[in-house]
């Protein structure tokens, strides 16, 4: 229950922080480049073999709302956007990925220079804390801008730790959200852990294949 809620937060953070908006993105979605959206994200043939396929991810606009993080995103276009399912492994570690599509490469990179920055990890953080639910709390303890592995034309990773507690009993959670983009494109890649931060060496190998996927 604690898991499935979790990639549920996650996901609405994901998606909203991609959207980051005091005003979102324009949307004028065009049947080639929902394709290539959907071809950019995560398959179960990319993740390791102990991983098995869970929901699909839901994909659409949101907005992150921050008194402090509000950027206006509304001169750039989004022309494809898609979610991949999720991705669970026996131990609760569970994953997922999220594509969008630009009319131009300078919008992509006009939204990311506005969007993808420092000033968004807090208010990811507190919507994290936000939407704890059915009886289940999320507490923040720590939020922070990690090294992002050099991909694509840029990159960035966020890690937030929280304790998850339900039912009388709590466990250490990490949110890690990575990003990469070039060109009209750019990719996510949300992993979340219990009991020991996510390894470097699941998150990099997948980051790297979504931005191999980037150049049309």
């Amino acid at each position: 229950m604690a898991g499935r809620l979790v990639i549920a937060l996650l996901t609405a953070a994901v998606i909203t922080s991609a959207a980051a908006a005091g005003s979102p993105e324009k949307r004028a979605i065009t049947a080639a480049d929902q394709a290539w959206a959907k071809r950019i994200n995560l398959s179960l043939r990319d993740v390791p073999t102990d991983f098995v396929q869970g929901q699909q991810q839901p994909s659409g606009t949101g907005t992150l709302t921050c008194a402090s993080f509000a950027p206006d995103l509304s001169a750039f276009t989004i022309t494809g956007q898609a979610s991949s399912h999720s991705f669970n492994r026996p131990d609760g570690t569970s994953l997922f990925s999220a594509a969008e599509v630009f009319r131009t490469s300078a919008d992509e990179r006009g939204d990311w220079q506005r969007s993808a920055r420092r000033e968004a990890l807090p208010c990811v953080a507190h919507m994290l804390e936000r939407l704890s639910r059915n009886g289940v709390r999320l507490k923040v303890t720590s939020s922070a801008l990690r090294s992002a592995p050099r991909l694509g034309d840029r990159s960035i990773s966020f890690r937030i730790a929280a304790t998850i507690s339900a039912n009388g009993s709590s466990v250490k959670a990490w949110f890690d959200i990575l990003a990469v983009s070039r060109g009209r494109a750019d990719a996510t890649l949300a992993v979340v852990s219990f009991w020991a931060p996510p390894e470097s060496a699941l998150e990099q190998p997948l980051l790297a294949k979504l931005a191999g996927r980037l150049s049309k």
